[in-house]
């Protein structure tokens, strides 16, 4: 808490507001680097322009400083709590509890039938609190440049298969259990975004989605496949392509696909390994949304 703030306004005195899209994003950006999380503006571009998305944001009272923010979006009937984040100064609040509440009403008001969330153990009490029950955790890895290897800067799509948006939203539909035809579309028409797969006798077998993040990286999304030999073949180009480029990917926790980056040299970054993991939490009926064993990398955001 800084010094200049004696006690924080209660979570009552803050306005709620509907997230004013782009104008907010300098102080989300800002909320967003001080937590040390690598997202970047076409994260929330591509959760904001879902059908039934939510965006909602706190400004305080007196300074109209934008003191927290709580986006979300959905698959299906399932509502999928984005990102949320509240100013260190105000945590003590209740400030994230209202605005999960007024998230989870405005989600409800679409007439979902379940709710989905990622959290780290500084939010972990907002859903415990609303009665979500725990489930799979993933782990941020990283893998940094490897020295030595200098490549002129290059498009992924002239060296890996770039499979069509029909084949992703087909393995998609298959490994999540619920058409995405709208997010995938939205990731596929942003520039910073490629997506790469690899065919086995006609068929798409694996697919992998690159989506850029801060400081020139990209993370590793959307890991599709049901053949791990399969999914393997297909990471195994793409990080001979991008040797020069850190790399990230939010891993199923224990899965083969976190023992095999672990095995590559892939590590768990200083700042994650005091919030981690990222625990899934479930409430309502989401039987059969992102729950399968084929389930490797979180691809609900």
């Amino acid at each position: 808490m800084t010094q200049s703030l004696t006690m924080p306004n209660p979570a009552q005195a803050f306005r709620i507001e509907s997230l004013q899209w782009p104008d907010d994003w300098p102080s989300i950006k800002r909320l967003l680097e001080a937590e040390d999380w690598p997202f970047v503006q076409a994260d929330l571009d591509v959760s904001h322009c879902q059908p039934h998305a939510v965006g909602l944001v706190a400004r305080e009272p007196e300074s109209q400083t934008l003191a927290g923010f709580f986006v979300a979006h959905h698959f299906g009937s399932v509502g999928y709590f984005d990102m949320m984040i509240v100013d260190e100064p105000y945590r003590r609040t209740k400030l994230a509890t209202r605005l999960a509440y007024e998230t989870h009403r405005a989600l409800t008001a679409h007439h979902m039938r379940g709710f989905v969330a990622h959290s780290t153990v500084d939010s972990f009490d907002v859903f415990r609190f609303f009665g979500y029950e725990r489930g799979i955790d993933f782990t941020l890895m990283r893998r940094e440049p490897i020295s030595g290897e200098v490549q002129p800067h290059a498009d992924p799509r002239d060296a890996l298969l770039t499979p069509s948006i029909e084949e992703l939203i087909a393995l998609d539909t298959e490994v999540f259990g619920q058409s995405r035809t709208d997010w995938i579309h939205a990731l596929a028409a942003q520039p910073t975004t490629h997506f790469a797969g690899i065919r086995v006798n006609g068929r798409l077998a694996a697919a992998a989605c690159l989506r850029q993040r801060r400081e020139g990286a990209f993370c590793l999304d959307a890991i599709n496949g049901f053949e791990f030999t399969h999914i393997q073949s297909l990471l195994e180009s793409i990080l001979a392509f991008h040797r020069n480029v850190r790399l990230e990917c939010f891993a199923r926790t224990d899965s083969d696909l976190h023992r095999w980056l672990a095995h590559q040299g892939w590590f768990m970054p200083d700042f994650f390994s005091k919030i981690g993991p990222l625990v899934e939490w479930r409430k309502g009926d989401t039987a059969g949304v992102g729950d399968s064993p084929h389930i490797r990398s979180l691809n609900w955001f």
